[in-house]
């Protein structure tokens, strides 16, 4: 399974693309296992098609649980400017 972190504009704008990718729909799409709608635009989503392709994809440099699909960072690891 692979995790999707995407950050839209707004939550209509990030709606839309995923009904445009077939990600959701009226009914539930296999192979989404969740979408979790975080506010602001933000969504996570869970799915067994490995090779989607998100323009609005983003990559935390540190993350601060494992959830999010990417190794925990350390606190000692963060560095401060």
């Amino acid at each position: 399974m692979r995790i999707y972190k995407l950050k839209y504009n707004t939550t209509e704008e990030g709606i839309a693309d995923l009904l445009d990718k077939g990600v959701v729909g009226v009914s539930w799409t296999p192979p989404t296992n969740a979408v979790v709608d975080l506010g602001d635009g933000c969504f996570d989503i869970m799915s067994e098609i490995e090779d989607l392709v998100f323009e609005s994809e983003i990559f935390p440099e540190t993350p601060n649980h494992e959830f999010s699909g990417h190794q925990e960072t350390d606190p000692e690891d963060i560095i401060e400017s």
